[in-house]
C-alpha cells in the first residue's frame, strides 16, 4: 500500500465493529451497505490527456466508501493485465477525492489510444486476469504531444478585406485534416468542408480565402483568427491571431454647409473627417473652393491646426473661412467645393458639394390686394393681400405685415392708430397643379387676409405697409429699410343731386344742356380729384322702366330727336380715381316729356266700322303726341248730333251707347297741345253700333283628361279666322290654336258653333284666351278671358328620381322628385330599400318635390329602391280626371348616392365614399362634360384625363380626393358610391396627404363641421393642418377660391373640395364617423 496521496483529505480509520464479512471473487464487501467503488464522476480525471512512452501519469478520483483502490494502465486497451500494463495501489480513507501520481509508461509502450482504470481492491490484479474496472479514462501515449500552429501569413495592417490567411500546422505524427476549426472575423466554425479553408499537408499550411462561397470579407478594423488543429493521435492545439483591416477611406461629411444648402457671411465651411481603423493622414488633407486648390494657395497649410491662414483640421474637423488670409471669398449664387483626404494606408476619399451663397438680405418685391386701390364699397370686404419677396423665403419662419397708419415705417409703436393686420401663409402650390387657379407656387410668395375692420373709416390717405419677421433661405434677415409698398384708402364717395323740378323744364326738345339739371362734387377731396362723370337716361316706354343703359356722349349739347316721344328720366353717376360712386337721378324730382314733333291724328277705321258691345274709342284712331299733350275721345252715342266724352280707359260701356242696333254715329279724337305746338289735330269716323249676342267660349274636361274649347258666335255667323292661347299657369307650357285647329258644328236650330280639343298636354291647370275672333261679317272681338282654368291630368303621380342630400350618424334626408306637382303625401306610404320613412317634409309646397328623412344610414352604393304605394294629392285635379291621386303601384326609382350640379368651368368635386368609387367615365353623362383633372400621387403630378382626345384610361374617382371637373355649360349628374364599407369592398378609404397644398374630398353625404374638434371631418388630420387654411371653391370661373371663416359656417359640404394645407408627408386621411356610434352591421350589408 503506498502513501503518497498529495492532495488526501482523511486518513483510513478502523472502526472495531462487528461485521459479516463475505469475499467473493478478490473483492470486499461490507454486508449491509453498497460495494465499495471509484465512481465515474466529474472528480475522477487525469490531468493530461496525452504522455509520452517513459513518463508518468498522474490524475484525481473519487470513491464513494474508503479503501485500496488499484489504478492500471492498460495500453493496448483490451481490459486484460499484461506485460507491458503497469498498475499502482492507492489508499483512500473514506468516500472522498484523492489524488495519484507515479503510474508509470513503459518506454516501449506503442504510440496510441490507452486506459487508465480504476478498481477499489486491496490486491494488486495479477498478470493475465481481467480488469474489472470501475471506471476508466482515455489517454493517448504519443511522444511528440499535441500539433504545433504558427507562422500566419497576415500581421500589422491589411487594406484587403479578401486577403487570404494562411497558418502553418504541423505534427509527427500527422494532422487530421478533418479536424480543423477556425473563427476569424464575423465567421465560426469553419472546417475544410467549407468552401474557401483548406489543408495542405504536403505544405503543411491551412489556408482561409474569402474569395470562397462559406467565407465572409473581414470586417473593418482588428480582426482574430482562432485556429484549432487536431493531430492523427487527436491531440488538438489552438492558436489564436490578430491582425488590422483598413480597407475603407475616411468619411467626410460637410456638416456647413450641406449639399444644395447655403451660408450667409457669418458662417465658416466646416467638415468632419474619421477615419476609424487607423485615422485620417493629416499630411494628405486637401480642398478646392470654386476651381482652387487651396493647398496651392501661398502661405497656406491645410494640415495644421492653425487657423490664422483661413483653414484649420483640429479634433477631426477641418474649417475653412472664405475670405480670410489667402482662402478666396465666396461668390453669390452658386458654389461648389471638395475636400479629400487619405488614412494611414493610402486609402484616399474625396467628397464635393454645391451650395448657395448668398449674404444680400432679401427685400419685399411687391404687395398686391386684391381690390386696390380701397373704396368704401372694398372696405366693407376682407381683402387677400399677396407679397412677393425678391426671393424665395425660409418657410419654416412665418412672416407679418401690418399696416402702418403713422407713417413712421414701423410696424408697431406707441401710436395705438398702426395695425398688426395678418400672419402671412406661403403662397398655395397645390401640389403640382398647373392651371390657373388664383393661387401662387413659389416659396417666395406669401397670401393673407386683410380684415375688413383694419381700414380706416372716412379716410382719405395712403396707408404704408410694414413686413417683418421674414429669412430668405440662407438664413439673412429681411431689409425693412426698403419700401414694402402702400396702399391708398379712399372711403369719402362724390356727392351728386337732381335738381328741384323748378329748374327742369317738364317738356324738352331739340338741343339740351343736361349737366344743368345735376349738381356733382368731389366731396372736398380738392382740385386733383379726378371725377369721372357719365349721364344716362330711361325712356318711359322702352320695355326696361328703371333701367339707365343709353349713355349720353355730349350731355351739353344733348340732341333730343333721338328720344321718342314719351317720357324721360336723367341721371348721373360720378365717380372718383378709386372707385367710389354716387348716382342721382330725376325720378320722383321732375316729369319731364320729350315733344320734337307735332301731334297728329288719323282714324285706323273705316267708315261704317261695325262694333258690338262697348266702343273703346282709342281703338279705332292712330294718335301721334307727347305725353304731356291731351288727348280727348268722343261720340254721339246718343244719336242727338252732340258729342260725349269717353269715360274710363276711353270706352264707351255698352249701356251708355242708346242709338239703335244698326245706326251709324261719330266718333272724334283730338289732340290739344301748348303754345309751342303749331296745331291742335283732330279725327273722326262714322262707326256703326251691332249689340247682337256676343261670342260665347266653354271649356270642358273629357274623361280621358283633354280639354275641349267650343267658339259659340251668334247666331247665324261663322267662324272666319280665331287665335286661342292655353297658358299652364307656372308658364312652364304654352300652346296656341288658330281657325284650323277647330271643327265646325251645327246645333239643332242649326247655328254653328266650334270645337277643338288639346291632347295630351303636360299635366296641369291652364288659363284660356281667346286672343281674337273675327266672324264672317268681318267683325271683331278680342282678349276675350275664359273665366274657369282648364285642368288637364293624364298622368298619374309617380317618383321621377330620388338623392341624398343631407345625413349624420344616424338619420338621413332624400329628396324625392315627382313627374308632376303634389300637395300632399304621407310618410308611411314611402320605404327606402324596404325601410319605412320616419318624417316627411314639403309635401304641401306644390312643387314636384319632398323630402323623406329616414333614421338609419342605408348603404347607396348599389342605388337601393324608394317606393311609394298609396295615395298622392296632386296639384292638378281635374273634375273628370282620369287616374284620381292614386300612385302607380310600388312605383319606385333608384336612390343615387348624391346629385351633383356642377357649372360652367372649373368644378372643386369630389364623392361621399366611404369605399371602392366608380370610374369617370360616369361623368360623361352630364351634359357638357369635358375633362376631369386629377393627382396621380404616383408620378406626383396633375394629370388632365380628356376623353374627347383619346385620352389615357379614365381615372377612378373615390372617396376622401378632390377633383378638378371641366364643364362647357351647366349640368347635374346622379351618383352611386359606397357611402358605407360594402361586403364587397370592407375596408374604408384612406388617402395618403403629403406636405403642402391637398385637394381633398368630403367622405359624408352630409354636411360636417371642419373643425370641432370631435367628429369633425378632418379629425384624423388633426394637428397635422393648419385649420385657419381651408380654401374652398367660391363660384367664380375660372376657378377661384375663398378662405372658410375662422368661426361659424365652416362646413365642409358633399360633393365639394377644399385645399387644405398639410405640414407632414404621409398623413392618412379617413373618414370620420358624424356621431361616436356606428350603425349596426346589418345596415352596412
Amino acid at each position: 500500500m503506498t502513501d503518497d496521496n498529495r492532495r488526501k483529505k482523511t486518513q483510513a480509520v478502523f472502526f472495531s465493529l462487528v461485521m459479516v464479512l463475505s469475499v467473493v471473487g478478490g473483492t470486499v464487501a461490507f454486508a449491509g451497505s453498497a460495494a465499495a467503488a471509484v465512481t465515474d464522476s466529474s472528480n475522477t480525471a487525469l490531468d493530461s490527456a496525452s504522455v509520452q512512452p517513459g513518463g508518468s501519469i498522474s490524475g484525481d478520483y473519487k470513491v464513494n466508501t474508503g479503501g485500496d483502490v488499484q489504478i492500471v494502465l492498460d495500453v493496448d486497451g483490451d481490459g486484460v493485465l499484461d506485460t507491458e500494463d503497469t498498475q499502482i495501489t492507492s489508499s483512500s480513507g473514506s468516500a472522498d477525492t484523492y489524488v495519484f501520481s507515479g503510474l508509470s509508461v513503459p518506454s516501449s509502450a506503442a504510440e496510441g489510444q490507452a486506459q487508465v482504470r480504476f478498481v477499489q481492491t486491496a490486491n494488486q490484479i495479477g498478470s493475465g486476469n481481467q480488469i474489472n474496472a470501475d471506471v476508466s479514462r482515455s489517454i493517448v501515449i504519443d511522444d511528440d504531444g499535441a500539433p504545433t500552429i504558427q507562422n500566419p501569413s497576415i500581421g500589422g495592417v491589411t487594406t484587403d478585406n479578401q486577403s487570404v490567411f494562411t497558418v502553418d500546422v504541423s505534427d509527427n505524427d500527422g494532422i487530421n485534416a478533418g479536424g480543423f476549426s477556425v473563427d476569424i472575423g464575423d465567421d465560426t466554425g469553419l472546417t475544410t468542408s467549407a468552401d474557401g479553408v483548406s489543408y495542405s499537408s504536403s505544405a503543411g499550411e491551412l489556408t482561409i480565402d474569402p474569395s470562397g462561397a462559406d467565407v465572409s470579407d473581414y470586417p473593418e478594423g482588428s480582426v482574430t483568427a482562432t485556429v484549432t488543429a487536431e493531430d492523427t493521435n487527436g491531440l488538438t492545439d489552438t492558436q489564436s491571431f490578430s491582425f488590422t483591416v483598413d480597407s475603407e477611406p475616411p468619411t467626410l461629411t460637410f456638416t456647413q454647409p450641406t449639399d444644395g444648402g447655403s451660408l450667409n457671411s457669418a458662417s465658416d465651411i466646416t467638415v468632419d473627417i474619421a477615419d476609424a481603423t487607423t485615422g485620417p493622414d493629416t499630411t494628405t488633407i486637401d480642398a478646392t473652393l470654386n476651381g482652387q486648390t487651396l493647398s496651392e494657395l501661398s502661405n497656406t497649410e491645410v494640415d495644421d491646426d492653425d487657423a490664422s491662414d483661413g483653414i484649420e483640421y483640429a479634433s477631426g474637423t477641418l474649417t475653412i473661412s472664405p475670405g480670410e488670409a489667402n482662402i478666396p471669398s465666396l461668390q453669390q449664387g452658386s458654389n461648389t467645393i471638395s475636400v479629400t483626404a487619405a488614412d494611414s494606408q493610402g486609402t484616399s476619399a474625396t467628397e464635393e458639394i454645391s451650395f448657395e451663397f448668398d449674404d444680400v438680405s432679401p427685400t419685399v418685391e411687391n404687395i398686391d390686394v386684391s381690390e386696390a386701390p380701397i373704396n368704401n364699397s372694398d372696405a366693407t370686404e376682407d381683402q387677400l393681400i399677396t407679397v412677393t419677396f425678391n426671393e424665395d423665403m425660409d418657410t419654416s419662419v412665418t412672416p407679418e405685415i401690418n399696416i402702418d397708419t403713422d407713417g413712421d415705417g414701423q410696424a408697431s409703436d406707441e401710436s395705438t392708430s398702426d395695425q398688426d393686420i395678418a400672419t402671412l401663409k406661403e403662397g398655395i402650390d397645390n401640389n403640382g397643379f398647373g392651371k390657373d387657379n388664383g393661387f401662387n407656387s413659389e416659396a417666395r410668395t406669401y397670401n393673407a387676409v386683410i380684415s375688413s375692420a383694419d381700414f380706416p373709416a372716412d379716410s382719405n390717405q395712403t396707408l404704408n405697409f410694414v413686413v417683418t419677421n421674414a429669412n430668405d433661405v440662407s438664413g439673412n434677415a429681411l431689409d425693412t429699410s426698403a419700401d414694402t409698398g402702400s396702399i391708398y384708402v379712399d372711403t369719402n364717395s362724390p356727392t351728386a343731386t337732381a335738381d328741384a323740378d323748378t329748374a327742369i323744364p317738364d317738356n324738352i326738345r331739340g338741343t339740351i344742356d343736361v349737366t344743368e339739371y345735376f349738381t356733382v362734387d368731389s366731396n372736398g377731396e380738392g382740385a386733383d380729384e379726378q371725377l369721372d362723370v357719365v349721364y344716362t337716361y330711361d325712356e318711359e316706354n322702352d320695355g326696361d322702366a328703371g333701367v339707365y343703359d343709353d349713355v349720353i356722349q355730349n350731355p351739353e349739347t344733348f340732341d333730343t330727336t333721338v328720344l321718342n316721344e314719351t317720357a324721360v328720366d336723367f341721371k348721373v353717376q360720378v365717380t372718383d380715381d378709386v372707385g367710389n360712386t354716387q348716382t342721382a337721378n330725376t325720378e320722383g324730382v321732375a316729369g319731364i316729356n320729350v315733344d320734337n314733333a307735332d301731334p297728329s291724328v288719323s282714324a285706323s277705321v273705316s267708315d261704317g266700322h261695325v262694333f258690338a258691345g262697348d266702343l273703346t274709342v282709342s281703338d279705332i284712331f292712330n294718335v301721334q303726341k307727347g305725353t304731356y299733350e291731351s288727348i280727348t275721345f268722343e261720340a254721339d252715342v246718343d244719336g242727338d248730333s252732340t258729342l260725349e266724352e269717353a269715360g274710363t280707359d276711353n270706352t264707351f260701356t255698352e249701356t251708355q251707347i242708346s242709338v239703335s242696333d244698326g245706326t251709324e254715329f261719330t266718333a272724334t279724337a283730338t289732340v290739344t297741345g301748348d303754345a309751342s305746338v303749331t296745331q291742335d289735330p283732330s279725327a273722326s269716323v262714322d262707326v256703326v253700333v251691332d249689340d247682337a249676342d256676343d261670342l260665347g267660349v266653354a271649356t270642358t274636361e273629357q274623361d280621358n283628361g283633354d280639354v275641349k274649347i267650343t267658339l259659340t258666335p251668334e247666331p247665324g255667323a261663322t267662324l272666319q279666322s280665331t287665335t286661342v292661347t292655353a297658358t299652364q299657369n307656372d308658364g312652364s307650357a304654352e300652346i296656341t290654336l288658330d281657325e284650323s285647329d277647330f271643327t265646325e258644328k251645327q246645333d239643332r236650330f242649326g247655328d254653328y258653333y266650334y270645337e277643338a280639343t288639346i291632347s295630351n298636354a303636360p299635366d296641369g291647370s291652364y288659363d284660356v284666351d281667346v286672343d281674337s275672333f273675327t266672324d264672317n261679317a268681318d267683325r271683331t272681338q278680342e282678349n276675350i278671358d275664359v273665366t274657369d282654368p282648364a285642368v288637364i291630368d293624364n298622368t298619374q303621380p309617380g317618383i321621377e328620381n330620388a338623392y341624398v342630400t343631407d345625413a349624420d350618424g344616424d338619420s338621413m334626408q332624400i329628396t324625392v322628385v315627382f313627374n308632376e306637382s303634389v300637395t300632399g303625401a304621407a310618410a308611411a306610404d314611402f320605404a327606402v330599400d324596404g325601410t319605412a320613412a320616419d318624417g316627411i317634409g314639403g309635401e304641401t309646397d306644390g312643387d314636384d318635390t319632398l323630402t323623406l328623412t329616414i333614421n338609419r344610414n342605408i348603404q347607396t352604393g348599389d342605388a337601393p329602391p324608394v317606393t311609394v304605394t298609396g295615395t298622392v294629392s296632386e296639384e292638378y285635379d281635374g273634375a273628370n280626371e282620369a287616374a284620381s291621386d292614386d300612385v302607380a303601384d310600388d312605383d319606385n326609382t333608384g336612390l343615387h348616392s348624391l346629385q351633383a350640379t356642377l357649372d360652367e368651368g372649373l368644378n372643386s368635386f369630389s364623392v361621399p365614399a366611404a369605399s371602392g368609387g366608380f370610374s369617370a367615365t360616369e361623368l360623361e353623362d352630364a351634359d357638357g362634360f369635358q375633362s376631369v383633372w386629377y393627382y396621380d400621387a404616383t408620378s406626383g403630378e396633375w394629370v388632365n384625363w380628356v376623353p374627347a382626345d383619346g385620352s389615357d384610361a379614365a381615372p377612378f374617382i373615390e372617396g376622401g380626393e378632390g377633383y378638378l371637373v371641366e364643364m362647357s355649360q351647366q349640368s347635374t349628374v346622379d351618383i352611386n358610391v359606397n357611402t358605407q364599407p360594402g361586403l364587397d369592398d370592407p375596408f374604408p378609404t384612406a388617402q395618403t396627404l403629403d406636405e403642402g397644398w391637398n385637394l381633398v374630398g368630403h367622405y359624408q353625404e352630409g354636411a360636417q363641421e371642419a373643425t370641432t374638434g370631435t367628429n369633425d371631418a378632418f379629425d384624423s388630420i388633426a394637428g397635422n393642418y393648419e385649420t385657419d387654411s381651408i380654401y374652398a371653391q367660391n363660384g367664380a370661373n375660372p376657378v377661384a377660391y375663398e378662405i372658410l371663416p375662422g368661426d361659424g359656417d365652416r362646413d365642409i359640404k358633399p360633393g365639394e373640395a377644399y385645399w387644405v394645407r398639410i405640414t407632414a408627408d404621409d398623413v392618412s386621411y379617413t373618414e370620420e364617423p358624424m356621431t361616436s356610434a356606428p350603425g349596426p352591421i346589418a345596415q352596412i350589408a
